[in-house]
């Protein structure tokens, strides 16, 4: 007789699988890492988008125009004739190389004689073609007084002269500006100017030069 052993044929039921997370559960299991990295993809590409489009400016002084690499552009001429309609002594518009580009502009109180809150002063910034800043204040108040407004001292603090320059037939005062830089003041009668910012030498005696030789504007009153 043949015997027939007994075969279990049950299998072993198959381990339980948990159910797939579903797509909220899967973001809550992202971490502080996770999310960092996508958000900061996220602000690269809304620069990078703003910078070709040229949405983000910077415009301290006045309306900006298409602004070169290194900062904005403000409109000179435009600038020039608000301070023609608010001050009361002819202005010199200087005309400069085109790669100076003006970004900047103030019309001031400078001085202790100012009288009914009225400004007295305008001040226009110039990007230079090295990258440097040059600026020019017209103004009837004093040199010493904008020399003073400059250097960001007070009112009666002691300004010596470091010597003068001569530029075409105009001696200009240098006296100490803002941390190491330098300022040229001048006293043209009717108005008085002074250049400072980090600009060298040959770039001070091109504003000089150029506010010199400009055309005057006359203001009212002037």
């Amino acid at each position: 007789m043949d015997v027939v052993a007994d075969q279990n044929t049950d299998s072993a039921p198959p381990e339980s699988q948990a159910p797939a997370p579903s797509g909220r559960a899967a973001r809550l299991r992202w971490g502080v890492k996770e999310m960092s990295v996508a958000v900061g993809v996220l602000v690269v590409v809304i620069v990078g988008l703003a910078l070709i489009t040229n949405t983000i400016s910077f415009n301290p002084g006045g309306p900006s125009t298409d602004a070169p690499i290194g900062g904005p552009v403000i409109d000179e001429n435009q600038q020039f004739q608000l301070g023609a309609g608010q001050l009361h002594f002819p202005l010199h518009q200087p005309k400069l190389p085109s790669d100076w580009h003006p970004n900047s502009a103030d019309l001031d109180q400078v001085g202790p004689t100012v009288t009914n809150g009225q400004p007295n002063s305008l001040r226009i910034g110039f990007i230079t073609s090295a990258g440097r800043y040059v600026s020019i204040a017209e103004s009837s108040a004093a040199v010493i007084d904008l020399a003073r407004e400059a250097a960001g001292t007070g009112s009666d603090a002691p300004m010596s002269p470091k010597g003068t320059v001569d530029v075409a037939g105009k001696t200009w005062t240098i006296y100490q500006g803002t941390r190491d830089e330098v300022s040229w003041g001048v006293d043209l009668g009717a108005v008085r100017m002074l250049i400072s910012g980090n600009g060298d030498q040959a770039e001070f005696t091109t504003m000089a030069t150029a506010v010199q030789t400009a055309p005057v504007t006359p203001t009212p009153g002037s």
